[in-house]
């Protein structure tokens, strides 16, 4: 009995021991280990900051218009006798376009010649005898008012029959035409649409913050979706005043069309508003926000140092450096998560 005892207090003896022995190893275990992780340099990569020259652009929606458009449009009202353009085709200044019936003017032209030449004769005898002292001046008077009254009424008619033929006010292409021969038209009737498009307009309009570096015959670029050509255009009015409902200036430029530029169409205007030297510019991607801020991170020593920036200019890769940086510095661009103020570098 005494002997068992003693031997399940052995082997009790023998499993604490062994349990100590485990513990003791697993804890010398991990200290060896933990520092070997937190000490363990990270790998990074960097570039070194050097002076840079870099044009400031702004990129903003614009419309293309033609230089000239109108609604064709009649100044009486009276029936279309005939039609003389074809839909979509180009036309000269001053082509017929449209004629409406003339009939009734025509006669009225007609007797106002006839009575005119009537009052001309008539003033003349008048006149004759005015110079014999047959008749008083008073009665000469009434005959010569009659004859200038006759001249403004067959002028008041020509000016009338001209408005029957409504003609091209400038050379350019007609549209599709509303109307067809035989239609009663009236001035609010459109009858197709003119334009003038060998040129066209560029409107757009830029913040105020950027109205003073806008003058006239800048130059500027656009592009137009689907087409991959850079246009240029030159600016030739602004507004006199900024907008004050959107703070914004209002700007046209002119530019000439290759035939693929059709008005109505959006465009995208690249304006280049001034260029800056000895600049810094770092990849957007090395930026970290913060509350009050941006910071980078900095090799100095194989160790990381941590550097709040000011930024300007952004562009689609690159943030231009106002504060913070300068030339020479060894700025980390990869793995900035992963590091802090102080951590120990692989500089790749």
């Amino acid at each position: 009995m005494k002997i068992s005892k003693l031997i399940v207090k052995f082997s009790l003896a023998i499993i604490v021991s062994a349990l100590f022995y485990s513990c003791s190893n697993d804890k010398k275990s991990e200290k060896q280990m933990a520092p070997k992780g937190m000490n363990a340099p990270q790998l990074v990569k960097y570039i070194v900051l050097k002076d840079t020259t870099i044009s400031e652009n702004i990129q903003i929606t614009g419309t293309v218009q033609a230089e000239e458009s109108i609604d064709l449009r009649t100044e009486m009202s009276g029936k279309i006798t005939k039609i003389l353009f074809a839909e979509g085709s180009k036309v000269n200044q001053g082509d017929l376009l449209i004629k409406i019936n003339d009939e009734e003017l025509k006669a009225q032209i007609d007797r106002a010649k006839a009575r005119l030449q009537l009052a001309t004769e008539q003033e003349f005898r008048q006149n004759t005898l005015l110079k014999k002292e047959a008749i008083s001046q008073q009665e000469y008077d009434l005959v010569f008012t009659e004859l200038q009254s006759m001249k403004a009424e067959l002028a008041l008619l020509k000016a009338q029959f001209a408005k029957t033929e409504i003609r091209a006010p400038f050379a350019g292409s007609v549209g599709l035409r509303m109307i067809s021969a035989g239609d009663y038209i009236t001035p609010n009737t459109t009858i197709a649409k003119l334009v003038k498009d060998d040129r066209v307009k560029i409107t757009f309009s830029v913040p105020e913050k950027y109205s003073s570096f806008i003058n006239k015959n800048a130059e500027i670029e656009f592009t137009l979706d689907g087409n991959t050509k850079i246009y240029k255009a030159k600016v030739y009015a602004l507004d006199p005043s900024i907008d004050e409902n959107t703070r914004t200036l209002n700007i046209r430029a002119i530019a000439e069309n290759d035939g693929r530029l059709t008005p109505g169409s959006f465009c995208k205007v690249s304006l280049q508003l001034n260029e800056i030297k000895n600049t810094i510019l770092v990849p957007n991607e090395t930026l970290i926000p913060i509350l009050k801020g941006k910071k980078v991170y900095l090799s100095k020593n194989k160790t990381a140092s941590e550097v709040i920036v000011s930024t300007g200019i952004r562009t689609d890769k690159y943030v231009q450096i106002i504060e913070g940086l300068k030339v020479g510095d060894t700025l980390i661009t990869s793995g900035i998560m992963s590091i802090k103020n102080g951590s120990t570098l692989n500089i790749k």
